[in-house]
């Protein structure tokens, strides 16, 4: 009988050390799962950050784009007024020497007929002090001219 009794007590005791091992079995699979759910909503908000992240990245990269694209567009209009300018520029320095042409031929034909007109005269004597006068003006206009010609083609420049 004791034999029984110990027979029992010992199936008694190993039932309650299953029972034992069965709780903490339990315990530990809900913790694994527990730590499981964790992981998985902290990856989850990871993958949000990264979208999140991400998208804020790309909608700062389009804006960088749309602000480089006003500014070339900016910088074209500018280049195509610059070209205009010039060209209307050109246009007008080559105007401007045509018109300087016809004054220095104006001149010079002054000038010779003044010069004409002094040697024909029969004061000639009396008027010789002034066609140096007239040939000298005539001179430093051209002289004068010449010089505004170049400043303004370097201007131009």
């Amino acid at each position: 009988m004791t034999r029984m009794y110990l027979i029992a007590a010992l199936v008694l005791a190993l039932l309650a050390g299953l029972g034992v091992q069965t709780v903490r079995l339990a315990n530990a699979r809900t913790a694994t799962a527990k730590a499981e759910t964790a992981l998985a909503n902290e990856k989850a908000d990871r993958a949000e950050d990264v979208r999140h992240a991400a998208q804020a990245a790309l909608v700062q990269s389009e804006t960088y784009r749309a602000e480089e694209q006003r500014r070339i567009t900016a910088q074209k209009a500018l280049d195509d007024d610059t070209h205009t300018k010039f060209a209307a520029a050109q246009v007008d320095a080559a105007s401007a020497a045509g018109a300087a042409q016809q004054l220095r031929e104006r001149i010079a034909a002054v000038t010779a007929a003044a010069r004409r007109a002094a040697t024909d005269s029969a004061i000639a004597g009396q008027r010789a002090a002034t066609t140096d006068p007239i040939g000298m003006l005539a001179d430093v206009l051209g002289r004068c001219d010449a010089r505004a010609g170049l400043l303004a083609d370097l201007a131009d420049r």
